[in-house]
């Protein structure tokens, strides 16, 4: 399994830093609906997706579910907040589908960062494209209508979008189950 991240990194990060990546890195296959971090834990992971679709999610204080983001295939995901703070999350983690995943121990990866300035490039790399793209997300939710923001959806993931029921993604858009069955109709 490793063999697939190594392939997706492998022009970015020299051989001797790819054999230290492998050394410290864990499998971990899960099971669709499995937790993989719970409000209130600490995200000690960060975790890269060979296989299948998670999310991260909050639970506001009428029970209902705010989705942050997805991640599928060859994308990174952690709660950055959390794992950057080494604070309690206040989000949630879990597989939307059976998933294979490479996990790796925020200590060890952490370390591997600092002695690695190819690999911490590329960690800084994917930070940034992160912040980005959750800054265009939230202008998308303040200046876009409901229409609008599901045909980008559509346009930026069109992979997720057949992998994720309709009541997550109306969840992702900050809209109604009910909105977003009107807005595909059209």
């Amino acid at each position: 399994m490793f063999e697939i991240l190594k392939n997706h990194i492998d022009k970015i990060i020299p051989n001797e830093d790819m054999d230290r990546l492998r050394a410290i890195h864990r499998v971990k296959k899960v099971k669709k609906g499995q937790v993989l971090l719970s409000e209130g834990q600490v995200c000690t992971q960060t975790i890269y997706i060979v296989k299948g679709c998670l999310r991260v999610y909050r639970i506001n204080d009428n029970a209902e579910e705010h989705i942050l983001k997805f991640g599928i295939e060859n994308w990174w995901i952690n709660d950055g907040e959390s794992y950057s703070t080494h604070k309690p999350s206040k989000s949630y983690i879990d597989a939307l589908e059976d998933s294979d995943l490479i996990i790796f121990d925020e200590s060890d990866f952490s370390g591997l960062l600092e002695s690695s300035p190819a690999l911490k490039s590329y960690a800084d790399d994917l930070s940034v494209k992160s912040y980005h793209a959750g800054t265009e997300r939230i202008y998308e939710h303040m200046s876009l209508s409901a229409e609008d923001r599901y045909n980008n959806f559509l346009k930026k993931y069109p992979t997720i979008f057949n992998r994720v029921p309709l009541h997550m993604i109306a969840s992702y858009l900050g809209v109604s189950k009910k909105t977003l069955s009107r807005i595909r109709a059209k």
